[in-house]
């Protein structure tokens, strides 16, 4: 994934998820402020490295929720107490 936080979001929140995901070697993360001089070298270097695009692969799935659905429906069923 190449990320591209808000500029604007509170707390600079999405910025700083995106820093642990690309310090994990999970994601790239560009500002708001770089797309136009990065976003295209980024994507054509991802094109063209498949070890590159394993590795994000393999790192990002340490963040995966694998029951994520359930777990959602789960939290719902319970706020209306059903």
């Amino acid at each position: 994934a190449i990320l591209v936080p808000y500029p604007n979001a509170v707390n600079n929140h999405q910025e700083l998820n995106a820093i642990e995901l690309e310090r994990s070697g999970s994601a790239i993360m560009l500002k708001d402020s770089e797309i136009e001089e990065k976003l295209l070298p980024k994507i054509k270097e991802l094109i063209f490295s498949n070890d590159k695009l394993l590795q994000l692969s393999q790192n990002i799935r340490q963040y995966g929720v694998l029951d994520s659905a359930e777990k959602i429906a789960e939290g719902i069923l319970k706020f209306l107490n059903i």
